[in-house]
């Protein structure tokens, strides 16, 4: 880093170009890659510096105000990228060089599906340059502009993503600092990331940096125009601003002067979206509302806690019979608005795929009734488990206990089965029966799985872990697949933590285990997943329960919700009387007495 910003401006660090037409040698140091030239010897047009360091320019993706964005070809990897690079009238700035080699450290450090990957670094032709992520669906702000206000379901869909790209920095002690609508960038229809980190600190930098007033005005927080310590809330309120703007079409706060007296009058008022979007499901409002609360200790104190929220608002908005249809224009790829996803095409494509999976599913299922066997064979195993689907755990632990009786049944199938078993038990709260199977497991020697040559000793290690009584260690799992049969463990693990209370542990381990895809020799895993869904949606209900509670006005409001969280089965129930003492509204202090 130090390197681009010592670079030597003074020496020619852009050679002239030949022309095309006649040969003769051109000046382009002052200008632009890209940039259209006449030839001032034969009048012919030609594209200047199309290439940059090892890569191919093809066209301009975006700009700034400091960098442009091109469209680049690496050829060594075979693969486009995007190519932001430093724009000359700054290239002998050595802090603005610094600030983007800065991005790139800091991005390339977090690997995360919602934020946007960096590839390299380089210094050609007098242009900084940073090599990155191919993100070319638009940004939020083309999608706005196109067609305003965009559908309340997409919003919270997009809000969830970029939460945990921002949890995913915030865990390397990352805040974004400049979080907006023109930094959130669409992959495809359904896939958003955020880039442009240039304006993050690390935590131990902030300090130094404080009463610096970077950042967009419309999402920028409060305590940073007061020149107070930023944090991960600072972020949750300019996300806030970011979504009440796509819900609502226009940003939180307006002024004619982005002045700091006039941005910090305008937010010290409070600014609800209910004003701007009446239409807005309750539970989205409250979740945009206090993400824009003005004092920090009002907002979500964790990215946890915002994504449970936005997730809750999402999952009750799509059961809702009466959910609100966007009246937005559709607009499709291809032509003027070629890069920007419409709402149209998020939903034929979900229509589309849902039709399409229920048509399978519906087939499938019809043609295995009427021939008696199926497009692929259900294993012992699936059939057992498929009645957790229908929220029948007693089918499912009977069929279980029914196949662990068979005595022909081979000693791999034995094993899963038992193991399965103690996951029954373990979602029934049945602890001394869980107990009970995963001894016979760990008990029993390691059965091989051709699939996956060393999940049994695995299986047999983690059945003696969740047999005992002591609290368990994450890595004692170890590296979990996506599509391996490592996710079985994983829900284990969660449901162990569920039952001794651990419940906010066991939250991201039944998400992992939710979006788990097991591979052909283990599909039946699959079907364990209401286990982890049912769990994750009532620990959500219960939270936004505990909010209301805590935001009710009156004792009778307040033991009406607590009646309401009493509903919930254990360990949620068991915290019940916590939940009510904590929000219970603190007495005023005595008065002190004034002398006798």
């Amino acid at each position: 880093m130090e390197a681009f910003a010592n670079h030597d401006d003074t020496a020619p660090t852009v050679p002239p170009e030949s022309c095309p037409h006649c040969r003769a040698l051109v000046d382009v140091s002052e200008l632009e890659p890209l940039s259209e030239i006449i030839c001032p010897g034969c009048g012919g047009q030609f594209t200047a510096q199309t290439r940059l360091g090892p890569f191919t320019l093809s066209q301009i993706a975006g700009s700034g105000g400091m960098g442009v964005v091109y469209k680049a070809y690496d050829p060594s990897l075979d693969r486009p990228l995007a190519l932001k690079v430093l724009r000359r009238d700054h290239a002998g700035g050595p802090e603005l060089v610094e600030k983007l080699a800065r991005e790139a450290a800091i991005t390339a450090a977090i690997n995360h599906p919602h934020v946007v990957k960096v590839y390299s670094t380089g210094y050609d032709a007098g242009r900084f340059y940073i090599a990155m992520e191919l993100v070319d669906k638009g940004s939020l702000d083309d999608l706005i502009t196109a067609q305003g206000p965009i559908a309340e379901v997409q919003v919270l869909q997009i809000g969830i993503q970029i939460a945990s790209g921002l949890k995913a920095a915030y865990q390397f002690g990352l805040i974004h600092r400049d979080v907006k609508p023109g930094n959130i960038l669409f992959g495809s229809v359904t896939d958003a990331k955020i880039v442009d980190f240039g304006l993050a600190l690390t935590l131990e930098q902030e300090a130094a940096a404080r009463g610096d007033v970077w950042g967009t005005p419309y999402y920028i927080a409060p305590e940073k125009l007061d020149g107070k310590p930023e944090d991960l809330r600072s972020d949750i309120y300019s996300l806030g601003g970011t979504l009440f703007h796509a819900l609502t079409g226009r940003p939180p706060f307006e002024a004619e002067s982005a002045s700091l007296v006039a941005l910090k009058h305008l937010k010290a008022q409070p600014v609800s979206i209910q004003t701007f979007a009446p239409g807005v499901s309750g539970r989205t409002a409250y979740v945009i509302n206090r993400s824009l609360a003005k004092d920090p200790e009002k907002r979500y104190q964790s990215y946890d806690d915002l994504i449970t929220h936005l997730e809750y608002a999402r999952t009750e908005l799509l059961a809702s019979a009466g959910r609100r249809r966007s009246k937005s224009p559709f607009v499709f790829e291809g032509g003027a608005q070629g890069r920007v996803l419409g709402l149209g095409a998020l939903v034929m494509l979900l229509l589309t795929l849902g039709g399409i999976a229920f048509y399978i599913r519906t087939s499938q299922r019809a043609a295995k009734s009427a021939v008696g066997s199926a497009a692929r064979t259900v294993s012992p195993l699936e059939a057992a488990v498929q009645p957790l689907g229908r929220g029948d755990m007693a089918a499912c632990t009977a069929a279980l206990e029914v196949l662990v009786s068979d005595k022909g049944a081979a000693a791999p199938q034995k094993q899963l089965t038992l193991f399965c078993l103690g996951i029954t038990r373990l979602a029934e709260g049945r602890m001394e029966q869980a107990r009970t199977h995963f001894k016979a497991v760990a008990r029993s020697k390691p059965e091989v799985f051709p699939s996956s040559p060393s999940f049994g000793s695995t299986l047999v290690r983690v059945a003696g872990l969740l047999s005992g009584a002591e609290d368990l260690n994450r890595e004692a799992i170890g590296t979990v697949v996506v599509s391996g049969p490592e996710n079985l463990l994983l829900i284990a693990y969660a449901l162990r933590l569920w039952q001794d209370g651990r419940i906010e542990d066991s939250i991201p381990l039944l998400r992992e285990f939710r979006a788990c895809k097991p591979n052909d020799n283990f599909r039946w895993i699959a079907e364990l997943k209401p286990l982890a869904e049912t769990r994750v949606e009532d620990f959500t209900r219960f939270k936004m329960t505990v909010d209301q509670m805590r935001a009710a006005d009156n004792g009778d409001k307040r033991r009406a919700f607590a009646d309401e969280l009493r509903k919930f089965g254990p360990p949620l129930s068991s915290r019940v009387k916590e939940a009510f003492e904590s929000t219970a509204p603190k007495p005023a202090p005595s008065p002190t007495p004034v002398g006798r």
